[in-house]
């Protein structure tokens, strides 16, 4: 297996608070650095660089919002429950 190395992320971690993070040398992977991000989405998880999880909980509010206010609209403009949630059910409403 060769590890592609345009796709690859670093995330360094360190939980001793005298540590600075640029001081840690950056990954070189045959010849090239790799990019250094704060955070990075794995598996449908976003992970940090302080392993909070307030990325996640804001990406996952965004995606709330966003078919809430579908469903309000759908509420608002008459249509039967029934309707609303036969679109729901459709896999096509969540893409």
């Amino acid at each position: 297996m060769i590890i592609n190395t345009n796709k690859t992320k670093e995330l360094p971690i360190c939980f001793n608070k005298k540590v600075n993070i640029n001081d840690i040398p950056q990954l070189c992977i045959h010849g090239s650095n790799t990019d250094r991000v704060t955070k990075f989405k794995l598996l449908g998880v976003f992970i940090s660089l302080d392993l909070s999880w307030d990325s996640h909980v804001t990406y996952m509010i965004q995606k709330v919002a966003k078919r809430m206010y579908c469903i309000i609209y759908l509420v608002k403009a008459g249509i039967p429950v029934s309707d609303i949630l036969c679109l729901l059910n459709c896999n096509s409403f969540y893409s």
